[in-house]
């Protein structure tokens, strides 16, 4: 029982009293709170809520100004960059189509080049043929004689 009534003491004592705790938090805070001097307004109070509504209203409407805003930016940038795409791209098929026109144009040469290389070809072995004939008549000519 005499621990009991110590545990309880100690308590009280590290706890305070209820009123005087109440008492201290109540005087610290006026300290804190800074003091506001109230105005008489002739509107009761209907002000501020009125004041409050048109600063959300006009809140909202920003809000609204601003996505829009925004969305047209987008839109804007989006565009511009599809039209240098756009002129990229018929960019890359005019030289699409030089290079074709190149490729074309080399083409033909070769099947020219291998057209001379085949005449060329077939008079050597004309003439091949030409140069054998002469040394068989050269021999037979000798043999002759």
């Amino acid at each position: 029982m005499r621990l009991l009534v110590l545990l309880l003491l100690a308590l009280v004592s590290a706890r305070g009293f209820p009123e005087r705790r109440a008492e201290k938090t109540q005087a610290l805070q006026a300290r804190k709170e800074p003091k506001v001097r109230e105005v008489q307004r002739d509107c009761k109070g209907k002000c501020a809520t009125s004041i409050a509504q048109k600063a959300a209203a006009e809140a909202k409407a920003a809000q609204a100004a601003q996505n829009a805003a925004g969305a047209q930016a987008a839109h804007m940038v989006k565009t511009q960059l599809a039209e240098k795409a756009l002129q990229a791209a018929k960019a890359a098929e005019a030289a699409l189509a030089g290079k074709q026109a190149v490729v074309e144009q080399l083409q033909q040469e070769v099947k020219e080049a291998e057209a001379v290389v085949a005449e060329n070809t077939a008079a050597v072995h004309q003439q091949q043929g030409t140069v054998n004939a002469a040394v068989e008549a050269a021999q037979q000519a000798t043999a002759q004689v």
